[in-house]
């Protein structure tokens, strides 16, 4: 199934996300170009008025400085917007058109907490890109999480560890089980989420195998299918990446979580618009979480 998400991409990147990324990338270039002028501005009229000791010569850069920018000076946050839109918009009308992008908000905490992803109240939680909109009668939520949390050493001194950092996707459908049901691809993130009294192994999976919970026998026969749970593995294996699937009253919900700090979409003046890496696994991860959840029921 990864295989053919990114067949689609090429096409994709090739004939709409590359186009306007140039776009973004010229303007990225005016940035620079204007910080090299400004910085090489500012450079010699230092080293003027350490030579001659001419207090004007710093008034006059100053000045330079203000009436440059106030003329030629680009935003970097209009970089920013051209080079995340131009990602965003065309994947998300070539995987489901009518879905909306809100850049400035992302998923709740409540909302995860919902859906046992995360628990506590953690030192530091935040999102952005929050993908929304129907599917399929099915209201869906998709966002970049990152939280952190301190912990004591026994030396008594205070870390920070990034515990999760990801995209989530959570659809608000009420699967009419009474019980909770988590399936995992890493015990080492049990400690993240409540508790699930039962323990289930799944044997036909081989190798590399998911840890399924629950306390309701009935959804686990369900949701549980070899089907979802062959998806994914086959994604953590090919990815490296862990999984979290969760239902409960409150609906559905996928999440994916890189094993070190990544972001998806996080432009820089200082970096090409070019990154088709990054690009690539941000669609390969959008059509993972819509067709595994929610698109393809």
């Amino acid at each position: 199934m990864l295989n053919s998400y990114l067949k689609d991409f090429e096409k994709i990147y090739t004939e709409k996300i590359y186009p306007d990324l140039k776009k973004a990338e010229q303007i990225r270039k005016k940035i620079l170009l204007n910080y090299t002028i400004i910085g090489t501005v500012l450079f010699g009229g230092m080293l003027v008025e350490a030579i001659t000791w001419m207090s004007i010569a710093i008034f006059i850069i100053i000045l330079f400085v203000l009436v440059y920018t106030r003329w030629y000076g680009i935003p970097v946050s209009k970089y920013e917007k051209l080079y995340i839109h131009a990602i965003t918009s065309n994947i998300i009308e070539f995987i489901y058109p009518g879905l909306l992008v809100d850049h400035s908000s992302h998923l709740k905490l409540i909302e995860l907490k919902n859906a046992h992803i995360i628990t506590g109240e953690p030192e530091y939680f935040a999102g952005k890109n929050l993908i929304h909109g129907n599917i399929n009668g099915q209201n869906i939520r998709i966002s970049e999480i990152t939280v952190t949390s301190k912990y004591k050493k026994e030396n008594g001194f205070e870390h920070t560890y990034e515990y999760f950092n990801g995209i989530v996707i959570v659809a608000d459908a009420n699967p009419e089980i009474n019980g909770n049901l988590m399936i995992c691809s890493s015990n080492e993130l049990l400690k993240y989420y409540l508790p699930i009294i039962k323990d289930i192994k799944i044997e036909n999976i081989e190798q590399e195998e998911l840890t399924v919970f629950s306390d309701d026998d009935n959804a686990v026969k369900k949701y549980a299918t070899p089907q979802l749970l062959n998806v994914l593995r086959e994604y953590h294996l090919n990815t490296d990446n862990n999984v979290m699937y969760s239902v409960n009253e409150t609906g559905f919900c996928l999440a994916i979580l890189h094993n070190r700090k990544f972001n998806y979409l996080d432009p820089s003046v200082f970096s090409t618009a070019y990154n088709k890496k990054v690009v690539e696994i941000y669609y390969r991860d959008l059509r993972f979480l819509i067709g595994t959840l929610v698109a393809e029921k």
